[in-house]
């Protein structure tokens, strides 16, 4: 690891007069970034929805702290599940933020070959929930930034830290409702009587209503009713 600083010593002797020592410090300055996430949609959803979310990373460069260009700068976002799908992501930056993007379903790395002290840089990501979703709370992807303090080229590379930074959004992407079902009386055969109160022979009609994610591949309902009575049909 590189030392924070370098002491440069002189010692300077006038013949047999007592030497005198000068010494100058030079401070090691490094790269240093911070990461932040913002989800950009959090509200209930279901398989076909597009979720969103926001990653930004800033140097922690001030008047009073100089900084150093941060090189092979790589940002990887990770799903935590496997029901949302990646589709593409966007960039703002404030500087000259060139960089290459590899994305699958799953992952999404996002490579700057440098990141200057003044700059900062806004990823947004998009995606899409696919059709195996499942009932609950999908997680939040897990960010992660890595850089160094010298070029790839550099023949010091691999001298130098590597710096990482995880992060992992603090709610959940989105949350997929769970199916409800209403079950009432809807009439009966004997106008005389009331929907709660019957009498023997008497045909009774129930409804079932059904509110299901998007993407339901199947729909299994099973009444059972009491033993003194007679099931008849059922439609849909």
């Amino acid at each position: 690891p590189v030392p924070a600083e370098l002491t440069t010593t002189f010692t300077v002797s006038y013949g047999v007069q007592i030497p005198q020592t000068f010494s100058s410090t030079l401070t090691v300055v490094k790269p240093s970034l911070t990461l932040s996430g913002l989800l950009l949609s959090d509200q209930s959803r279901d398989a076909g929805d597009n979720v969103s979310f926001s990653v930004s990373i800033r140097s922690n460069a001030s008047p009073s702290v100089p900084l150093t260009v941060a090189y092979d700068v790589s940002l990887t976002a990770a799903m935590q599940t496997g029901y949302v799908d990646f589709l593409n992501g966007s960039l703002a930056c404030s500087g000259d933020c060139s960089q290459t993007s590899i994305f699958t379903p799953t992952d999404y790395i996002v490579r700057m070959t440098s990141f200057g002290p003044l700059e900062s840089a806004t990823f947004t990501f998009f995606a899409v929930i696919n059709a195996s979703v499942r009932i609950g709370v999908l997680q939040s992807p897990n960010i992660t930034l890595s850089y160094s303090m010298y070029p790839a080229t550099s023949p010091c590379q691999g001298d130098g830290d590597i710096n990482t930074v995880s992060t992992l959004l603090s709610s959940s992407l989105a949350t997929v409702p769970t199916p409800t079902m209403t079950y009432f009386i809807h009439d009966t055969t004997n106008p005389q009587t009331t929907t709660s109160a019957v009498t023997v022979g008497e045909a009774v009609t129930y409804y079932a209503t059904v509110t299901t994610i998007e993407g339901t591949q199947r729909i299994s309902i099973t009444v059972t009713i009491d033993n003194t009575m007679t099931f008849i049909n059922a439609s849909v």
